[in-house]
């Protein structure tokens, strides 16, 4: 699997009910807030914040209430549901091959969001009246019938 790779360093803090974000430049001597975005909660916490190697500038951050996706550095965040429920999000990863995100929550287990390359052209989309995203290579599985059946089977050499 491809990590998505840890931004470091960063740093994540709890101020009067807003979350701050900071990042840490080449420098090492300043550090800037990356948290426009995210919603002012105690829900709203980072566990994990994530870069896409692949797309310069695509960020993900895993709260204590979602998982969240930037475009351009963490200067703004926009919600990512995909059918994903408000859980925290204690890990994330993407899949290589299949270029998947894997989301790993607390307490509900695992969540795969299929094919995320649309999320790569989404700041390029964002600016054109129309845009046609690209869409990913098509697998066909073939299945085999168990040898009970009056159909040829690849198990029973028939």
């Amino acid at each position: 699997m491809m990590q998505a790779q840890p931004i470091s360093p960063w740093i994540c803090t709890k101020w009067e009910t807003s979350i701050l974000i900071f990042l840490k430049h080449r420098t090492w001597k300043t550090w800037t807030r990356i948290s426009n975005g995210i919603p002012k909660s105690i829900l709203s916490f980072v566990h994990v914040l994530r870069k896409t190697p692949s797309k310069k500038g695509l960020l993900y951050a895993g709260t204590d209430n979602g998982l969240y996706v930037s475009f351009n550095d963490g200067k703004d965040w926009m919600l990512l549901r995909n059918n994903l429920p408000p859980a925290p999000i204690y890990w994330l990863t993407i899949q290589e091959n299949f270029d998947d995100l894997v989301v790993a929550t607390y307490g509900r287990g695992y969540y795969i969001m299929d094919d995320i390359s649309f999320l790569r052209e989404y700041a390029a989309a964002a600016q054109q009246p129309s845009y046609v995203f690209n869409i990913r290579k098509a697998y066909r599985f073939r299945g085999s019938r168990g040898n009970k059946t009056d159909a040829p089977s690849l198990n029973s050499g028939s």
